[in-house]
């Protein structure tokens, strides 16, 4: 069940390769509600809603461009997906890396040129086309107007640039799912839910919105939100191992697991690093 899950598109923080370390951490752990505050590619409320299929999901994106995708998936399915599958044989009729990249960057520009007259449908099946195909799903927006500017990938695809089953499985759990556009303390969330927090690790590149990286004293906000949710909640909070988080949950249970990433990052060991999940599935906080 989580060996066959594959992200929506390119995400440089997609928690794929985790999910087999989260699932017997998971185990036994009753919720009638799941609250993905980051969803990113939404792939762990997509494993949410095939282990759980009897818990409701609110997905909340902040990325308004990221969370127009969903919707469109959600509530405008034929549409994009004939647009999207049109820019997909446009760009595998291609042959070559270099003919692959000018189809990348000209769909690229005229994006970032007409963001602001094309409406959300227009522009959101190009985007979706651009996030399949960059650099390693980062998301990178050009400084002067915030707007995705990510640089292309490595021009290889074989077979389509998007996984089928990943729409399809994405597509089902959306239609049952609520979501929302908005940053995460503005979510509300019903009792007896599970709200996992998946934010930009510290010290990353990362931009959480158009105006500013998640930085560091984001991190702490939102850790005391989660803290003070799980009174009468579970939660769950993924993150780069760092020593701020242990004094925030000194009564929470950390789980380790050493990663590399794909991405650069600060951290001094380059690719190699080690992420937490903090929870508190045994008991709730007093």
């Amino acid at each position: 069940m989580i060996n066959d899950l594959k992200p929506l598109f390119k995400w440089a923080g997609c928690k794929r390769k985790m999910l087999h370390k989260y699932a017997p951490i998971f185990e036994g752990v009753s919720f009638d509600n799941f609250v993905d505050l980051c969803g990113g590619t939404g792939i762990t409320s997509v494993w949410v809603h095939k282990n759980y299929p009897n818990a409701n999901i609110l997905l909340n994106e902040y990325n308004v461009d990221i969370y127009n995708i969903y919707d469109q998936i959600k509530n405008n399915f034929e549409y994009f997906i004939y647009n999207v599958n049109l820019l997909e044989s446009k760009y595998m009729s291609l042959t070559t890396k270099e003919e692959r990249k000018s189809f990348y960057l000209n769909h690229r520009q005229t994006y970032h040129d007409t963001y602001n007259e094309k409406d959300v449908a227009e522009k959101t099946f190009v985007l979706f086309f651009l996030m399949s195909t960059n650099f390693n799903g980062i998301w990178q927006a050009k400084a002067s107007t915030g707007i995705y500017y990510t640089p292309f990938g490595n021009g290889n695809e074989k077979t389509g640039i998007y996984n089928k089953k990943a729409m399809k499985d994405f597509k089902e759990m959306v239609d049952v799912a609520k979501i929302k556009h908005g940053s995460y303390e503005d979510v509300d969330v019903p009792e007896n839910s599970l709200v996992f927090a998946d934010p930009p690790y510290v010290s990353s590149f990362t931009q959480y919105d158009r105006r500013q990286s998640f930085k560091d004293v984001m991190q702490v906000q939102m850790a005391e939100y989660l803290k003070n949710h799980a009174r009468k909640n579970y939660i769950a909070f993924c993150n780069k191992d760092h020593e701020m988080f242990y004094q925030i949950f000194k009564d929470f249970k950390f789980e380790h697991f050493n990663v590399k990433y794909t991405a650069s990052s600060k951290d001094t060991e380059g690719a190699k690093a080690k992420e937490v999940l903090i929870h508190n599935f045994n008991h709730f906080m007093e």
